[in-house]
């Protein structure tokens, strides 16, 4: 498949699906939204530049797998993913509802990558 043969090709083996699939699901949603949410989230209900500049950033993971016409859809469910999260970590006054959702997202991709990759 298109997914499986772009992960193999940006040094995703299944090989190394444990330690990747680890780091995805409970490093990275913590680092991102310490930063996206943390550092730069702001208590204004409406969507900020801080909520597309975090989608924008997507845009370089998203590149091999998505084909051109989905990428402007894909950034602006992430967008829209990234203002949600700063939404609920405002309203809660913590982050940990937004990393826990924002793992189980990001393992849902690894799901995919899984799939079609091995």
């Amino acid at each position: 498949s298109h997914v499986g043969s772009q992960a193999q090709a940006v040094g995703l083996p299944c090989q190394t699906s444990l330690p990747f699939s680890l780091y995805l699901t409970l490093v990275n949603p913590a680092l991102e939204e310490l930063y996206w949410r943390g550092a730069l989230g702001s208590p204004n209900p409406l969507p900020q530049l801080s909520d597309f500049l975090y989608a924008g950033y997507h845009f370089f993971v998203l590149f091999p797998f998505v084909s051109l016409p989905w990428i402007l859809p894909s950034l602006l469910v992430l967008a829209l993913a990234g203002w949600f999260w700063r939404l609920i970590s405002w309203r809660t006054g913590s982050l940990l509802p937004a990393i826990l959702s924002h793992a189980l997202a990001d393992a849902s991709i690894l799901a995919v990558l899984a799939l079609h990759a091995c």
